[in-house]
């Protein structure tokens, strides 16, 4: 899962791959001016998909299009500290069925911006 950025427009982008930095080149191919902020490797894409798919749905608001977002410094520095903190955390121990990862997102961006 990985967060990047675009200097012109100031969007970023919340996206996955296997290889965010050959994504990184593909996407500065057409567009020099994104850079990666943040990524983030999880145990299987099964768990990288739930976490990018509940921070698209946490950060619904803030969507222009696809998968790019009109996000604060704030809602970065959340964002990147979140993707460690998942990253570091051995949460899969709990089973995927048992904790939902969009709560558990959710209560992690607990905050007045965020219905906190």
């Amino acid at each position: 899962v990985y967060l990047m950025h675009d200097s012109q427009n100031g969007y970023y982008k919340i996206g996955i791959s296997k290889t965010p930095k050959y994504r990184e080149r593909t996407l500065q191919s057409e567009k020099p001016t994104i850079d990666m902020i943040c990524a983030k490797e999880y145990p299987s894409r099964k768990i990288a998909e739930a976490i990018e798919q509940a921070l698209h749905k946490v950060y619904a608001e803030e969507r222009i299009r696809g998968e790019w977002f009109d996000l604060s410094e704030f809602d970065v520095e959340m964002i990147s500290e979140t993707l460690k903190w998942l990253a570091a955390m051995n949460y899969y121990k709990f089973g995927i069925e048992s904790v939902t990862l969009k709560d558990l997102i959710k209560k992690t961006l607990k905050t007045p911006n965020h219905g906190g």
